[in-house]
């Protein structure tokens, strides 16, 4: 992919190679269409992309490339304006969620989540050139808060959501190629297909869809608590971020405690309907727990048993629902 001649030889150079870097996140089927949105947006990247030139190819010109060409490609190909005039209450646009709210005033959530996780998605596509002591590989990213490059006081968080989202239960995510969009099929144990899934909800979503994020996580969860947590880590982020305060850890204790319900609720729908056995929820629960247990000491959280049952309310619901 070229843009211009403005780019001189080195930078060409990184760009191929970021370029090159991030298709490689994407399965064969879908590598036209990702290239053919990239080009629609090539304006746009290169006059991003010349704002923030460096003209050393190392980790941080990298990162910049390569943050910028996944930004780009969850900007739609539909005029959202269009789409509200025929009807449309939500859609997706530059990652956000947006709604209507009245009179043609748009209320949007999912900036915190969509600029981290691009992030994460960014250190993906890093691991492939660079690594260091603590981060070797993909699983290393998910386990470890230190990313390679741009590490913040968010992290956790997202490290957090992406493990509750996760479908992939055999395999390590260091081994998956293709991980945005690659599609997996839940199997009961009699071989019925629960569900055609990506290898993970919120990474695909970050891409693709959020919308579909927003769906699976209510699915394990109630309706409306996704965009909750949207809004109160929208809320979040820029009180740090902008506006120079102090990170409110009783938002953050929130915030996982919904996490962690949804998750727990994952694992109880999914081992009621054989898709799981015992075994792998018990491993499944301890990777999340050595996240979450992150979460608590990197936060500087306390859990009464008050807070402790509540993440366990909506598996109790579910029980009851399920076995009436």
């Amino acid at each position: 992919m070229k843009f211009s001649n403005d780019l001189d030889k080195l930078e060409q150079d990184i760009f191929n190679d970021c370029y090159m870097m991030l298709l490689s996140l994407f399965n064969e089927n879908n590598k036209e269409k990702i290239i053919t949105k990239l080009n629609k947006q090539s304006k746009n990247i290169f006059n991003a992309i010349k704002k923030i030139i460096k003209k050393e190819n190392n980790l941080e010109s990298n990162f910049l490339y390569l943050y910028e060409l996944i930004k780009y490609l969850s900007v739609p190909d539909f005029d959202f304006v269009e789409l509200y005039n025929k009807g449309a209450k939500k859609l997706v646009y530059n990652g956000l969620v947006i709604e209507e709210k009245a009179n043609n005033k748009y209320n949007y959530y999912g900036e915190m989540l969509n600029e981290i996780g691009l992030n994460l998605i960014t250190n993906v596509c890093l691991i492939k050139k660079y690594s260091n002591n603590e981060i070797k590989c993909v699983d290393d990213l998910l386990f470890n808060s230190n990313w390679l490059y741009n590490a913040n006081q968010f992290n956790s968080i997202v490290r957090l959501l992406v493990l509750a989202m996760n479908n992939e239960f055999n395999k390590s995510y260091s081994n998956i190629n293709n991980i945005i969009d690659t599609k997996i099929n839940l199997m009961t144990n009699k071989g019925y297909l629960y569900q055609s899934v990506p290898v993970n909800d919120f990474l695909y979503g970050l891409i693709y869809d959020g919308l579909y994020t927003e769906k699976q996580f209510d699915k394990y969860s109630n309706n409306g608590t996704y965009k909750l947590l949207c809004e109160k880590l929208d809320d979040l982020f820029n009180d740090v971020m902008n506006n120079d305060k102090l990170l409110d850890t009783t938002i953050v204790k929130s915030i996982i405690i919904k996490i962690a319900a949804m998750f727990n609720n994952k694992m109880y729908y999914l081992e009621h309907y054989k898709i799981i056995d015992k075994e792998t929820k018990k491993r499944l629960i301890h990777d999340f727990n050595i996240v979450f247990k992150q979460n608590i000491r990197e936060y500087k959280l306390e859990f009464t048993n008050e807070d402790l049952l509540s993440i366990n309310d909506l598996v109790n619901n579910t029980k009851q629902r399920l076995e009436n």
